[in-house]
C-alpha cells in the first residue's frame, strides 16, 4: 500500500510540473505571438537620393584635391525636386524647392567653372546643402560639414 501511495504521488508530481513547464512555454509563446516585429527603418526617396548626392559630393571633392577634372553633374540629382519625402507636408510648407533649385544651379556653376573658381564653386553648393538641412533634417549637417574644401 505504501509503495502504491509513492508511486502515485510521484505521477502526481510528474504530472503537475509537466503542465506548469507547458502552461510556461505556452505563456511565453503566445508573449512572442502578441508582440509586433519592430518596424525597420526604410529611407524615403528623397533620403536614399540626398546619400547618393553627398557620396556625388566626396568624388568632387577628391577630383578638385587632386586637380582632376569633375565629373559631371549626373540626370537624376534634379530628382530631388521630385523624390517622395520622409515628411512631405513638411517640405511642402517650406523653401525647399526654391533651395533645391538653388543647390542645382550651384552645381552647374561649379561645373562650368573655371579652375581658380571651383573649390569657391564646391564650397557654395556645399553650404547650399547646409542652408537646407538646417531648416529640414540637421543630422547630416556634420557630415557635410566635413566636404568643405
Amino acid at each position: 500500500m505504501k509503495k502504491i501511495f509513492t508511486i502515485s504521488t510521484i505521477f502526481a508530481i510528474a504530472a503537475f510540473v509537466s503542465q506548469c513547464s507547458q502552461s510556461e512555454s505556452n505563456t511565453a509563446n503566445q508573449t512572442t505571438q502578441d508582440r509586433e516585429a519592430p518596424k525597420m527603418y526604410e529611407r524615403s526617396e528623397l533620403a536614399a537620393l540626398m546619400h547618393e548626392v553627398h557620396d556625388l559630393s566626396a568624388i568632387w571633392k577628391e577630383e578638385l584635391e587632386n586637380g582632376q577634372p569633375l565629373t559631371p553633374v549626373p540626370d537624376w540629382v534634379s530628382n530631388m525636386l521630385t523624390a517622395d519625402a520622409t515628411s512631405p507636408d513638411e517640405l511642402a510648407a517650406g523653401p525647399f524647392e526654391a533651395l533645391a533649385h538653388e543647390y542645382i544651379r550651384n552645381l552647374e556653376k561649379l561645373i562650368d567653372a573655371e579652375e581658380g573658381g571651383r573649390v569657391d564653386a564646391f564650397n557654395t553648393s556645399i553650404q547650399t546643402c547646409i542652408s537646407c538641412h538646417k531648416i529640414y533634417c540637421n543630422g547630416p549637417i556634420p557630415k557635410i560639414e566635413k566636404l568643405r574644401l
